[in-house]
Order: C-alpha cells, then structure tokens, then sequence
C-alpha cells in the first residue's frame, strides 16, 4: 500500500522513484514516515517527487543526505546492508543529479543578476573615481541561500529603477564638480577658540543668566584642553572644522591622558558630526602626560564637523570628588587633553578632480571661469562639442559596460548626448544626461553572462570579460581594473596559470577587504550585530568601542586565515587571536596594548580560539538579556558544520526566556526535546549550544548567569576598561556539559572543540558551498557535488587552506562556466 501511494504521489507531479528507491523506501522508512506516525514531520508515503518544486527537491536530498551519513535508519533500526543502501543512494541520487543537470542544461548554474547595493556602489567609485555614498540611495537586497548577490534574490523592481536614476544623478553631481578648489590645510588649537576661552576664564560656581550656577566641565593644562568626561565637546567648540565640501580627508590631532597613571586606559575616539548623527572615524589609547599625534583618512560628508569623545573618563574621581561639584580646576579625575588638530583635504592631486576627465573624457579643454562663482568656477569647452560628446560617452560605455563594445552599443547613449546639445545643453550636461542613461542601463546594472548550446558543459563556458568580472566581483565586491581587462582582451585570462597569478594580485589588493567584510558578514551573520542592545542593567560595560571591536576581530581572524592559507581546523580552534587592547580587557588577557588588532598566542586557559566563541558570534546568537543554546547551537550547526535544519513544525512552541534565573535554559530544553518531532533536530543543535553557555550575551566568559530582580545576591566587579565598579545580580551555575549524537560526552567548549575537529571535512565542504554560492551567484546544486568533491580533494593537502580554496574554487567549472 506505501509503495502504491508513493507512486500515485509522484505520478501525480509528473515523476516517480527509481525502483531501487521506492523498495527502500518502503521496507526502511515508512514504518516510522507514513502518514499515520510522520515522525519529523515526514510522510514519505505521500510525498510527491516533483523536483521543480525547490521544497519538496530540497525535503529529498535532506533524505539521501541522512541514510548516507547513516542516521536513517536510526540505529534502533536493523542496519540495512551496505548495497542495499548503496543502491538507493544511486538510485535518488540519480534522479537528483540528472534534474539539476537538465535545468543547468537549459539555463546555465547562474541565472542573470543585477549588482547589489554595495557592488553598485564600488562599481560606480571605481569608473568615476569618487567615493560619495550610494548604497544607502537603494533598496535593501533581499537574500537567498544566505547571501545578497545570490542571483534568486536580485530581483528588479520600479522603485529600484527610479533609486538608480537617484544614484545616478548623485554619483554625477560627485563626479562633474567644476566649483573652486576647495584644496587647505588647517590646523588649530582649542585653546585659541573664543568659546573656549570663555568656558575656561569662567571660574566654577559663576551665576549663570538664567539663575543656575555654571559648571566648569573643561580645564586646561599647558597648551592643552582637557575634557573630562566622556561625552563628546560641544557643537560650540567645533564650527572650525567643518569640511567644505564632501571628500577624502586627513585628519591628525596631538592628544595625551592627563591625570591618567596608574588609572584605567583613556581613548580617544575621532568622530564627525552633523547635528543630527555622529560617525566613528577611529579610536586610539593614549599615554599618561606624553602628547602622541593621531592620524586616520577618511571620507567626510559636506558640512561635517570634526570632534572628540572619550572612554576611560569618569565624572567621579578615585577619591570620590564629582566633576560637576568642583569643577574642572579642582577635579584630579583622569581625562583627554588636546593640544592641536589639523584637517588636510580633500586629498586630490589636482584640481578640478580627475573624475571629470573620466565623464568628459579628453578632447575638451577645461578652463577658469573669468569670474568664479560660489559653484562654479570651471567650464568644459569643446572645439566640435558633437564628435567630443559622443567619443566621451562611448568611452564610458565601454568602461562601464565592462567589455569591448560596438557603434550599435552605445548609439542609444551618445544620441541623447548630441540631442541635449542641440537643444543648447552645456557640453558638460550634454555628456551626464548621455553617462546617467549609462548608469541606469541593463548592461550596467546587470552581469551579463552569454551562454552557449546547452549540448556540452564546454559550450557554456565564460569568456575572458565574463571570467574578468566574475573574479573581481567575487574578491573586489567591484568591476575589473585596467590589468584585468586587458588580459581578457589578449585571450589569455583562461590561462590557468594566468588566471592563479591575477587571484593572488586581487587577494593582495586592499580592495580585497570587500571580500573579508561581505563574506563574513552574511556567513557568520555578523551585519546582525546592531539588531540587538544589551540591557544597560546586566551589562553595563558593553561600549561602542567594544562592539568595533568584536566585528575587528572576526575580519581580522579571516584575513589572517588568508594570508596565511590556514586549514579550516582553524575555524574551530586555533592558539591564537587576533586582538586589540579593549577586546583583550574583555576577554581577560593581558599584556596587549593599543587599538590595532595583532596575532596573540593564546594563554592557557583562555577558552578563546576559533570562530565560535569570538565575541562578536556570541553577541549575534543572543539577545540583549539572555542566550539560547537553540539559537548558538543552531548557528555551528548550520553555518560551521552545514547541516540544514528542518523549521521548527507548528506546534513546537517558544521557550520564553527566564530572566530571573528561576529555571535554567537546559531545564526548560530538557522539557521541550521530550516531542520527537522536535529531538530530530535538537539532538544536533542542543550539544554545542550548552557548551557556548559559558559566554554571556556579549561573549564574556561566565560560571554563572547575570539575572534581573532583588532576590539574587549582588556581585561587585570592576569593568577592566574604565576601572568602575560594576554590580549585577548573580543567578544560577552554568553547566556547559553535553552529549553529541555520536554518544561522545564533553564537559566544556574545550572539550567540544577536540571533538568537532574530528569534522573538519565537514567544515571544509560546508566553507567551499558557501564561497561557491558568493563567487558565482548561485547555490550549490546536487549535480554540483562532484565538483565541490573535486576542489576538497585537491584542497586535502593543504589542510583545506583558506587560500587554497579559493584558488580551487577559481580553477574550477564550477566558476568559469555560466
């Protein structure tokens, strides 16, 4: 009857099972997956076969993934004999390989896809050399398989068309400025500005206009201003910084603690502002009574204004005297004293800025206004404005459409160019109108990859262009440079050799921290990290500082694994960290100064090392009160060993977290993993979700759990970074002890550690399909195994080196064919 009931389901979708694996389906599974038990929500008797459904091919490889690492049937079960499980996983895995085949056949692995906000941005400042900010001017990117430049999730709607004219017209605006040079350097000392002057003259106490009593906040030593507290100087004491125009910026400030030794680390953060909202340009320790001169670049929006906030400040002195209640002359608190701050930019070698030149191109002569205005004090002036118009437009055609192009290519462009001068357009607005139809273009906007007979894999492979921006998108987020186009042109990129030498000059390349920050943030979730505030009450040494920090860690921890072509091993312990002096404070380490993020050999002890318990993971799988071993556990499973985990079925319900510490998370699982349809996959989650309890909800390390209430005894800590003391209330004992399916026992994250290192094959395959799915577009399919086995076992020798594999993956059909 089960067989029969298998058959009508699939004939009913148009497909059946192969014989081999309807016989063991039925003398295997159905006693336990009929549709009287459907135990893990799973009838397989009446579960049709119909593969276009991406649900029901995704619920049948979950079945051919389970009997192959022989979890079905489960070891209650009698083992059935080796070719008999053999035969059926080559009779499903057939029918799974030949329709993924078939669809790539008629289709190609990558569908087209349009570029996402942050490649569109990259794109942009590449072709026209600026750097204004244009993602934010777009639609937030859906995702699919885990990652926004999946071609499933790019979508195209017409409120993203009319977001890319928007973008367009800024990125243009940016490009074409023809206003006076707005090129200075000025430095300035706070002790020269009136408004300080006044504060700093008026003595504690004065009688304010409006009756209060004035209270000096700001002191002064030598040639320096001292603030101490940790709220940023006022919108007063910075009119003098304003930029004048948006552009790239050197800004340097001479800067030491003062009344700091022996007392916690005093930082200084660099920030701009416009009124509205406040931006981080860096933070930097400071060294009690010796001045240090600090420097960071950075873009800065028109009309921002520069300013400085810092950590380590207390209004309450060591010796219990309050800011406000003596006043600054009196206060022996520690605080940030500033002698000078300069501010060179916007950093260009000339002027007007060379992103002219890539719109107008190079026929036209730009020359000075005879009288320059506020705006305007450039023209661009053509000798034959049609014939410069359309050879500037198809210049950019050709750059921005990323391939070689033809007259009929970029006849719609340079038509609305000639059209705008005949209607008396400036040369300059004649050319935009003709670049932002360009910009908005579906040759721009999408990657555009040919395909070719579907007869032979071979057919379909990419050609040089193609190759060129499926590399530099995969490693830039960004369009191909000069080097990589004119390889393509030369027909040699497919070089193999050729091809390895241009990986290693892209991963050499700055930019290709665009892989390092898009990669990470979307695999480990680590654009996650604002989604939660943790509770002020239970964790009140959590800063901005900190959570730089934890993000820093994690990019840094990855390029390191790069450069270095570490085995994927790493990932799940390593003797060292990558780790900066907060960070260090909040895991307890020491000896660790400054902001810059170093490799650290870890202490013994530390129970630090690898991904999983890198703060900024641990503050992504908690919220801002409590863990969950569901959530973190859910989290290795998935993205670390890449098991997919089926929803939970409806009648599972929550586990509301007790923030009072009556009951333990473990006491309340314990109760919910009684269901069997919800042990299927908690079995696997649960286990290194308990181990991970020993991290708190901003991964520091606990033996106990922090509650709310008055009940709990009160605990007194002092916070490593500002030297304050901290109380919280402390509730039960944690127990991170675990059992993992194997039967295997471990005690804590370390003992865990020593066991998922049995799996790193597993880490390495799960790692390989995820940047598979960001290099190429598109998900790893069943038909695709055999290619992702292909890269592991060339990888195998280097321990699955991070490098390696992407090299491998490169190299691969995988990546050079549609």
């Amino acid at each position: 009857m089960a067989a029969m009931s298998l058959s009508i389901a699939g004939m009913a979708r148009g497909a059946e099972l192969p014989p081999a694996a309807r016989a063991f389906i039925t003398s295997r599974c159905t006693e336990c997956h009929d549709a009287d038990s459907k135990k893990g929500g799973l009838d397989l008797t009446a579960l049709p076969v119909g593969l276009d459904d991406p649900a029901l091919e995704a619920k049948w490889t979950l079945v051919y993934d389970r009997v192959q690492r022989g979890e079905m049937p489960p070891k209650k079960k009698s083992v059935p004999p080796a070719n008999e499980r053999d035969g059926f996983l080559r009779s499903l895995g057939g029918i799974l390989s030949a329709h993924d085949a078939a669809r790539e056949a008629a289709t190609g692995r990558v569908v087209m896809r349009r570029l996402n906000r942050a490649e569109y941005e990259n794109t942009v400042h590449d072709l026209l050399g600026i750097d204004t900010p244009l993602a934010y001017l777009l639609p937030e990117d859906a995702t699919a398989f885990g990652f926004d430049n999946d071609a499933e999730a790019l979508r195209l709607s017409v409120s993203q068309i009319e977001s890319y004219l928007n973008a367009a017209d800024t990125a243009l605006d940016a490009a074409l400025n023809l206003g006076p040079d707005p090129r200075s350097t000025r430095r300035f000392s706070y002790l020269d500005l009136p408004e300080i002057r006044d504060i700093l003259d008026k003595p504690q106490g004065f009688s304010n206009n409006d009756g209060t009593k004035f209270q000096k906040v700001i002191g002064s030593v030598g040639d320096a201003v001292v603030v101490y507290t940790n709220q940023t100087f006022g919108p007063t004491l910075i009119r003098a910084c304003r930029a004048p125009i948006a552009g790239t910026y050197r800004v340097r400030m001479s800067a030491f603690a003062h009344q700091a030794a022996g007392g916690p680390v005093v930082v200084a953060k660099m920030m701009m502002n416009n009124f509205q909202t406040s931006r981080a340009l860096g933070s930097f320790d400071l060294l009690p009574e010796k001045p240090r001169i600090l420097e960071t670049t950075t873009r800065i929006d028109e009309g921002w204004m520069f300013l400085v906030s810092a950590t380590g400040c207390d209004e309450i002195a060591r010796d219990g005297s309050k800011l406000r209640d003596v006043g600054a002359d009196q206060f022996k608190g520690p605080g940030i004293a500033v002698q000078w701050v300069e501010i060179e930019g916007p950093l260009l070698e000339s002027w007007p800025p060379p992103s002219v030149r890539r719109v107008v191109g190079d026929a036209p002569a730009i020359k000075l206004l005879a009288k320059p205005r506020r705006r305007l004090a450039y023209e661009v002036v053509s000798s034959d404005p049609q014939s410069d118009a359309a050879k500037a437009v198809a210049g950019f055609a050709a750059r921005a459409f990323r391939r070689p192009v033809t007259p009929a290519d970029t006849v719609p462009y340079t038509d609305l160019a000639r059209d705008a001068l005949a209607h008396g357009a400036t040369f300059e607005n004649a050319v935009r109108r003709g670049c932002k139809a360009v910009l908005t273009s579906p040759e721009f906007i999408f990657l555009q990859e040919s395909r070719g007979p579907v007869q032979a894999a071979q057919d379909r492979r990419l050609n040089d262009y193609e190759l060129a921006c499926r590399l530099s998108y995969f490693l830039w987020s960004s369009m191909p440079d000069d080097e990589l186009l004119r390889l393509a042109g030369q027909g040699k990129l497919k070089d193999p050799a050729t091809l390895r030498a241009q990986t290693e000059r892209l991963l050499a390349s700055p930019k290709a921290h665009a892989f390092t920050k898009n990669f990470c943030g979307q695999w480990l979730n680590l654009r996650a990290i604002d989604d939660t505030m943790p509770d002020a009450r239970l964790y009140p040494e959590y800063d901005g500082l900190l959570k730089e920090a934890m993000i820093g860690e994690t990019e840094a921890f990855f390029d390191e694994m790069l450069k270095e072509d570490l085995g994927v091993s790493t990932l799940i312990d390593s003797d060292f960290a990558m780790l900066n002096r907060r960070l260090a404070e909040h895991y307890g380490i020491p000896g660790v100064v400054g902001e810059a993020f170093r490799k650290v050999t870890l202490p013994p002890g530390s129970h630090r090392g690898g991904i999983m318990t890198q703060a900024s993971v641990l503050k992504v799988t908690a919220n801002g009160t409590v863990s969950s071993p569901v959530v973190r556990g859910a989290w290795v499973v998935k993205r670390i060993l890449g098991r997919q985990l089926q929803p939970p079925p409806p009648d599972a319900g929550a586990i509301e977290p007790d923030t009072r510490g009556a009951t333990t998370i473990r006491e309340q699982l314990a109760k919910h993993r009684r269901s069997a349809s919800c042990s299927v996959c908690h079995q696997y989650m649960d286990p290194p979700g308990f181990a991970l309890e020993n991290y708190d909800v901003i991964g520091g390390w606990r033996d106990w759990y922090r509650v709310q209430g008055n009940t709990a005894p009160s605990v007194e800590f002092v916070d490593r970074t500002t030297g304050k003391k901290i109380y919280v209330r402390k509730g039960p004992a944690v127990d991170p002890s675990g059992q993992l399916t194997d039967g295997r026992k471990f005690a804590d994250i370390d003992e865990l550690k020593k066991l998922l290192l049995d799996q790193r094959v597993d880490v390495a395959r799960n790692l390989t399909n995820n940047l598979i799915t960001y290099a190429t577009g598109a998900n790893v399919t069943f038909a695709d195994r055999a290619d992702v086995q292909k890269i592991l076992t060339d990888a195998q020798p280097h321990s699955y080196g991070l490098r390696t594999l992407v090299h491998e993956i490169v190299q691969s059909r995988l990546f050079q064919t549609k």
